[in-house]
């Protein structure tokens, strides 16, 4: 159901009644994961296209592909707005240094080889390790506030 609405101009937006059934379920994954914990962070890859990703995309499967990535990188802006805070991210997951070389492809054309993953796998790296950063940091940030107001009750109680 991606290809039923016409793909929105670049300054345009998806709305969340076009969204395909696979981003809703998404953003149900998503908006329930944040809500469950305060201190999660979410990282959505978009559907990796190793054939030589293209913004202008050809034929059936690569308009689905480009259609639905439009509607993720959207329905995370969506998210953003609606719970007020950044800890969902979409990450680009056909980085063209890795898609665009012939090593990066396996026989098939639709898997990495196992260099290709080895190089994927170190390219998104950076992203997990950022994500793991702030969600440290957020509980740093938690556990000090809880133990400066427990600190206070006891002097106050003294």
């Amino acid at each position: 159901d991606v290809l039923n609405n016409d793909v929105p101009g670049i300054k345009e937006h998806y709305t969340q009644e076009q969204f395909c059934d696979t981003v809703i379920n998404l953003r149900k994954m998503c908006q329930h994961l944040m809500e469950t914990n305060p201190n999660r962070r979410v990282l959505l890859l978009d559907i990796t296209e190793i054939r030589g990703y293209r913004v202008l995309t050809e034929g059936q499967n690569a308009e689905i592909i480009y259609r639905a990535n439009r509607q993720i990188v959207d329905m995370v802006h969506a998210l953003e707005k609606d719970l007020g805070h950044k800890r969902c991210q979409w990450v680009h997951g056909s980085p063209m240094k890795v898609v665009m070389r012939k090593w990066a492809a396996n026989d098939d054309g639709v898997h990495f080889s196992s260099k290709g993953y080895l190089e994927f796998s170190r390219w998104l790296l950076d992203f997990v390790a950022g994500a793991m950063l702030q969600v440290e940091l957020g509980w740093w940030n938690q556990d000090l506030k809880l133990g400066s107001s427990s600190d206070m009750n006891k002097t106050i109680q003294k």
